[in-house]
């Protein structure tokens, strides 16, 4: 037995209290398996004899029961999620118990069970906190966050919204020139939370709305805030989020010159204080943009730097494996390909059954497909994989993207129609978020033209 867990399991032995704390530990650091060991003497155990009050023993009961969901022992969770709302009744945790009760039923295959509980779980939410309030929006944003995955965008977007009208009604009343979405950013009054829960609702929004409008008027608005509102101390930290999402919006629209300016007005907000992973987040964003001009040196030597504070970082959650993935990518295009796939693969370990899964699939795919030592099928199939993780319903760039990069696998492999049909389905969903003169939209364009001169290939 390795030394952590032989510790945690003789803490253990001392009282269900430290026997908890130990199974928590084992939780955070990732080993299931080790947490539900701890875990399953004391469910036999009610709070009293727990250690924890009345109040926090919803919240372990989650806790556990999420450890068994994770593990697939979907009949364990939904037990423990029903003891819980049976033995604590209306709590502020009521409404995350019925949250995992409803991944349990996506798990299950009952998409009718699944969206009956989470919109319990919102009225719980709100009954507990109120109907504006954080709580209420963190929970709708989780809730969009697994719509996504199960592929049901539109529902998902309907719950960001929820999130972000939460949020903005948590704090006090905008007045009339705030309340464009992006005003919400920067208001005096706002906070580190605050800004961070209505950056993620925002994002979602667009991501799933997919609307090339929305990022004109997203630019618009924070453009205009941010030139009528000074910037100090007081919203610094606001201020920094708007300048991203200005660089993020600028992206989508191709508008690369103005996105590098965002970036460099965020670097110079977050000189007055401190913003945890600032210097991370204008690395990668950086190093964004300069991949999608084409200046992969400098897109390399940016993602390398976010990459080595993200491993400084006791608890990096993702940051490694998005680094990892960046820097992977800008390799694979300067054909360093014997570099960037160790670091691709390392990061899909990482990133199995995260947001970021797709992400890493297409840049391992576009690596192989250059290596010399890859071959068109390993691509075809990871760039495969990685549209099957793609939210089905909705456009987004990224689904572009794996759609262009399997194309152009299917016409080395002289699979000409086949490629045509992924080039307009790429250009089709394009045609929705972004204008015709977008990179991505000319060149695909112009490898629908050049099509017809690709050899077939021999035999």
């Amino acid at each position: 037995m390795r030394l952590i867990p032989r510790i945690r399991r003789w803490l253990a032995m001392t009282n269900p209290r430290a026997r908890l704390a130990a199974g928590r530990a084992a939780a955070v650091d990732g080993d299931d398996f080790e947490a539900h060991t701890l875990f399953s003497p004391l469910l036999d155990l009610n709070s009293h004899e727990m250690g924890v009050t009345p109040g926090e023993f919803g919240a372990v009961l989650g806790e556990m029961a999420e450890c068994s969901l994770r593990l697939g022992k979907l009949t364990e969770a939904e037990g423990i999620c029903q003891r819980g709302l049976a033995e604590s009744g209306l709590t502020s945790h009521t409404g995350a118990l019925r949250l995992i009760l409803a991944k349990i039923a996506a798990a299950q295959n009952r998409p009718d069970d699944c969206e009956r509980l989470m919109e319990q779980a919102v009225e719980a939410q709100r009954k507990a906190f109120g109907a504006r309030s954080r709580p209420v929006a963190e929970l709708c944003l989780d809730i969009a966050d697994q719509l996504v995955r199960l592929g049901r965008s539109p529902l998902a977007l309907r719950y960001a919204r929820k999130g972000r009208l939460a949020e903005e009604g948590s704090g006090k009343k905008a007045n009339n020139t705030n309340t464009a979405a992006f005003g919400n950013f920067l208001r005096i009054d706002a906070t580190g939370p605050r800004t961070e829960t209505l950056a993620r609702a925002l994002r979602l929004e667009g991501i799933l709305a997919g609307e090339s409008d929305r990022h004109r008027l997203a630019a618009a608005a924070a453009q205009r805030l941010l030139s009528i509102t000074p910037v100090g101390k007081a919203n610094a930290e606001s201020a920094f989020y708007v300048w991203l999402a200005l660089a993020s919006a600028a992206v989508q629209l191709g508008q690369y010159m103005r996105a590098r300016q965002a970036i460099d007005s965020a670097t110079t907000t977050a000189k007055f204080t401190h913003i945890a992973r600032a210097q991370y987040s204008l690395s990668i964003w950086r190093g964004v943009v300069a991949a999608y001009e084409g200046m992969y040196a400098e897109a390399a030597d940016a993602f390398g730097d976010a990459l080595t504070r993200a491993m400084k970082r006791s608890k990096p959650g993702l940051d490694v494996a998005l680094a990892q993935c960046n820097l992977g990518h800008a390799l694979a295009m300067l054909d360093r390909t014997a570099e960037a796939e160790p670091l691709l693969r390392t990061a899909l370990a990482s990133a199995k059954g995260s947001i970021i899964e797709a992400d890493v699939l297409q840049s391992l795919a576009q690596c192989v497909r250059r290596s010399p030592s890859g071959s068109p099928e390993a691509a075809e199939e990871l760039f495969r994989r990685a549209i099957a993780l793609r939210p089905t319903q909705g456009a987004t760039l990224e689904l572009a993207e794996d759609l262009q990069g399997l194309a152009d696998v299917l016409v080395h492999a002289g699979r000409k129609s086949e490629a045509i049909d992924q080039y307009r389905r790429a250009e089709a969903l394009l045609a929705k978020i972004v204008p015709v003169q977008h990179p991505l939209r000319v060149s695909i364009t112009k490898a629908m033209e050049q099509i017809d001169r690709v050899a077939e290939p021999p035999g």
